[in-house]
């Protein structure tokens, strides 16, 4: 997949792909959202970001699924009983439903890195809101300098005597303040640099040149209808409860598989064939 996609078209269609995620917990829906970000990670052979997002996920699935069936009984079918307390299959399954939301949350925010280009994005964002993305800019430059500082900082204290390693809280914090104190004074001084260097360049005197436009292609405009239409589409289903499902409810588990979801799911599922192709 080629990152020729308009930045705007990149961010409706990962919106989307969240606002359907949170609006139904139906697992035909969300089981097509997974498949959705996993076509993306596949045609960009990003399988790296695909592991690394499944390891750091595995331990709050883990702590989700302990949580929810110890607080929740609610549930016909009871898989065992500890100290009087039931754990059904059905808190098994919501936990396990709302640990794959929470992947998905997970993978939705790394395709959005893989489908646009950061020097597109930057460049579109400054043309539109450039007070904004200069200061953005700006606090994304200061934090790894910060990092570095008090790094720097606290070896230069801890020869000078300081213990940082203090049992008590009070004590912890009073060391500290020597460091966030030069840390203020030097993060003050640099933005008043930054802010100089802007001021005599021009920043904002006059309009910006732009050196490479980034103009919508007919891919775009299928890709922004297409959203809407499923956006359009997923409202109407969820106003008419076709897409609704209860995991605590019997009847619900055979009517999650309806036409509702299944249109829904083909549309997903389309859309990102389309956007990798």
């Amino acid at each position: 997949m080629n990152k020729d996609i308009h930045v705007l078209t990149a961010i409706l269609a990962n919106l989307l792909v969240i606002i359907i995620l949170f609006s139904t917990d139906n697992p035909i829906i969300v089981l097509s959202l997974l498949l959705f970000c996993l076509i993306m990670f596949l045609s960009t052979d990003n399988l790296i970001k695909l592991k690394k997002g499944f390891i750091y996920f595995i331990p709050f699935s883990i702590m989700t699924i302990i949580v929810n069936m110890i607080f929740v009984q609610q549930g016909n079918t009871v898989l065992f009983i500890v100290f009087s307390r039931r754990f059904t299959l059905e808190s098994l399954i919501y936990a396990l439903i709302l640990s794959l939301k929470l992947l998905i949350i997970m993978y939705i925010f790394i395709c959005f890195s893989i489908m646009i280009d950061s020097d597109k994005a930057l460049s579109y964002f400054s043309s539109i809101i450039p007070k904004c993305t200069l200061t953005l800019m700006i606090a994304l430059k200061l934090f790894p300098s910060m990092k570095q500082r008090i790094r720097a900082l606290k070896e230069i204290y801890i020869i000078r005597g300081v213990d940082f390693q203090s049992k008590t809280l009070k004590e912890k914090i009073k060391s500290y303040i020597p460091i966030f104190s030069i840390l203020l004074e030097d993060s003050l001084e640099e933005s008043f640099d930054i802010g100089e260097s802007a001021f005599v360049r021009g920043f904002l005197s006059g309009k910006r040149s732009v050196y490479e436009r980034d103009k919508f292609k007919i891919k775009d405009y299928v890709l922004i209808f297409l959203c809407g239409i499923i956006l359009v589409l997923s409202m109407y289903f969820l106003i008419r409860g076709y897409l609704k499902f209860n995991i605590y409810v019997l009847e619900d588990l055979t009517m999650a598989l309806n036409i509702a979801s299944l249109i829904i799911s083909f549309s997903i599922l389309s859309l990102s064939l389309i956007i990798v192709a």
